[in-house]
């Protein structure tokens, strides 16, 4: 880390401005904005080419009926929600990369799954549940991953859609034509999407470990309600400690709004 230099002081650090050049700074783009792009790209690509391309082959892999494999890609979509309904509470109480990294290693153990039992219907009724579940948290909680952190901007959201937006069209494209130009036939869906989910995965860890080694959160977590614990009633107002930010550019105090407690 850099020290920050005594001319202008920290509290000069904590404007706006100085806001948007940390975020234009080139480590945070080539260590955090970069790498999510990718994660961004990858995994919405996974989910795509997994959801387009499963009907076909539970039928031509396992034998399945054409009426069994449109309800697994219903289960997928279900699973899905029901996944991203469920963490609505959570991310209230937890951090996005505790929601974030469990969900991504069951993605990758799902399609793991799939892929050392392809012929298996009971395996890809498991799997397509666990690939639905998996992939809930994956974009909504990489943009709270950056705002966890303050450094999500509206170029920062409208770039990692854009990414998405990619995946959208690129993925079922090509695992389409990996499909039906290699060897590996309809296998090379759950490979895909292994290999996509693992450099997920790989880089989601990577970014977290970077964030917590080089920034200080600027968003806290109330964790009573998870733990069965109840906050002292008090009629006074509270104020929360201003967190330091750790960053490539130096150290420097975020100004956080007094909360008050009317409980």
């Amino acid at each position: 880390l850099i020290a920050p230099s005594s001319a202008g002081g920290d509290d000069d650090r904590s404007t706006p401005a100085a806001e948007h050049s940390l975020l234009g700074s080139t480590h945070v783009q080539r260590f955090v904005i970069m790498p999510m792009l990718i994660v961004s790209l990858l995994g919405i690509s996974a989910e795509l080419a997994y959801s387009a391309w499963i009907y076909p082959f539970a039928i031509e892999r396992t034998g399945m009926e054409s009426h069994s494999a449109a309800l697994l890609v219903s289960l997928f979509w279900s699973a899905f929600t029901c996944g991203r309904v469920c963490l609505v509470p959570l991310a209230a109480m937890l951090p996005p990369q505790v929601l974030l990294l469990p969900t991504l290693s069951v993605l990758v153990a799902a399609n793991g799954l799939v892929l050392a039992y392809p012929t298996s219907a009971s395996m890809l009724w498991l799997g397509t549940t666990g690939a639905g579940a998996g992939v809930c948290a994956l974009f909504s909680n990489s943009i709270s991953l950056m705002a966890h952190y303050n450094l999500l901007s509206t170029r920062v959201t409208g770039t990692l859609h854009a990414a998405a937006a990619g995946g959208h069209m690129l993925g079922p494209s090509v695992c389409g034509y990996l499909m039906h130009h290699t060897g590996t036939g309809h296998d090379m869906l759950p490979l895909f999407c292994l290999i996509c989910n693992t450099a997920s995965l790989l880089i989601v860890v990577y970014v977290v470990i970077y964030l917590h080694l080089n920034f200080t959160p600027v968003t806290a977590f109330n964790l009573g309600p998870l733990l069965g614990l109840k906050r002292e009633k008090s009629g006074h107002a509270t104020s929360e400690v201003q967190p330091t930010v750790r960053t490539s550019i130096g150290v420097s105090p975020m100004k956080r709004p007094t909360t008050y407690d009317y409980s």
